[in-house]
């Protein structure tokens, strides 16, 4: 059995994190959307995968490789098209005429085995299988499904207009015959290709009813994170980690290779540390925050319910809350993120050039790859601050005021 994984497309909803990245190379609980769908594939069985690329994809060819390291074989092709039926049809000369191959949109993300239940059902019935979910919201934003009473897909509605059209909706895993590739030269889009394959074979659900997400918008990145982090019962500790006198950790914490945690730290879990971080005098790790690789966090510095992607720095006497902070980032000294509106309600944050309601009463900010933030600076709740931008000192006093 060989896998298409799709990992293209611009996500620009997800903004400012797949301007330097694909969207499946997010890191949720420090570990990347692709690195876990590819873990899955491999325990239900799936170890030669193809993987079709788009913007940025050197990124995945970098740290992937071959997928030796992962126990897989993984080859490359680039989309030549837009949409992902371009980005199938690209990959058509990878796979044997009159075989079946499990197509996955690599960005979606499960705590169980999606390709395993999938697989079951196609084993079962030999024929064509959709995986189908129930969305945690809207299911406007997705392909809607109705099924007959054998559980065969009889129609598909991409992103409906209308409220109410349907529960169910494509969930990313497929498992198609070859003849999917000549659907795509014949029709102009997938979906037309999905109405053809149901005239002609009828496609059969695979009902996923384990928790399920598509990361969509920069705070799914936080739901995705809890969501995995709420499957763990467990703490794991390296053997090099340096533990300085008085260091508090309660719950379930997973602590890498050679992080330093100074004295007065308190750890409270789920939280993931990575190797090589250091954790200042009296830091206050909180629930739900992973700290990637290579990161500096400062004295009395305040983390709750953040995701830092790595090698950032956060400075002293710093609160980041409810927040995604970008790989090589730069957090100066007593910045604030502001979580809540003083009035209550949901917070908007600015996506795609307009504002969206996030449904979240507590929410702080979204800092890209290599953004410098300077000393004393307070964050507006639902900021987006674009990769690489430089945000001067907040001051009172300037040079020769005093």
């Amino acid at each position: 059995m060989k896998a298409l994984l799709l990992t293209g497309g611009t996500a620009s909803r997800l903004h400012p994190f797949t301007s330097t990245r694909p969207k499946p190379m997010l890191p949720i609980a420090n570990r990347t959307i692709l690195e876990r769908n590819l873990m899955m594939l491999r325990e239900a069985g799936v170890t030669s995968v193809v993987i079709a690329t788009g913007g940025n994809g050197e990124r995945i060819r970098g740290a992937l490789g071959d997928g030796s390291a992962l126990g897989m074989q993984i080859e490359y092709v680039p989309q030549e098209s837009d949409g992902i039926g371009g980005a199938v049809a690209s990959a058509r000369k990878k796979f044997v005429e009159g075989q079946y191959f499990l197509l996955v949109y690599a960005d979606i993300l499960t705590t169980e085995n999606i390709f395993s239940n999938t697989l079951s059902i196609f084993n079962r019935l030999r024929a064509p299988v959709a995986g189908v979910v129930l969305p945690d919201g809207s299911s406007a934003l997705y392909g809607n499904v109705y099924l007959d009473g054998e559980m065969r897909i009889t129609r598909i509605v991409e992103k409906p207009e209308e409220s109410g059209l349907g529960n169910y909706v494509l969930g990313g895993v497929f498992m198609m015959p070859y003849d999917l590739f000549g659907l795509l030269e014949q029709e102009k889009t997938i979906l037309q290709a999905w109405e053809r394959l149901i005239e002609r074979y009828g496609i059969y659900a695979a009902i996923w009813e384990n928790k399920w997400i598509d990361i969509n918008y920069p705070w799914s990145i936080l739901q995705a994170n809890k969501m995995v982090m709420d499957t763990w019962e467990d703490s794991r500790v390296a053997r090099s980690v340096d533990l300085a006198g008085n260091v508090s950790i309660e719950g379930p914490v997973i602590i890498e290779e050679g992080v330093q945690i100074c004295e007065g730290a308190v750890i409270r879990g789920p939280v993931i540390i990575g190797r090589g971080s250091f954790i200042g005098h009296k830091a206050l790790i909180r629930e739900y925050s992973a700290i990637g690789p290579g990161t500096t966090i400062g004295y009395g510095t305040e983390l709750k319910n953040c995701i830092i992607f790595g090698g950032a720095t956060i400075g002293r006497i710093s609160f980041i809350g409810d927040s995604v902070v970008g790989e090589g980032a730069d957090i100066g000294s007593c910045t604030m993120t502001i979580n809540r509106r003083l009035q209550g309600g949901s917070i908007e944050v600015p996506v795609k050039g307009g504002l969206v309601d996030s449904g979240l009463d507590k929410l702080g900010a979204f800092i890209g790859d290599g953004a410098v933030v300077g000393a004393s600076n307070t964050i507006q709740a639902g900021a987006v601050i674009d990769s690489g931008s430089v945000i001067g000192h907040h001051f009172t006093v300037g040079r020769g005021e005093a």
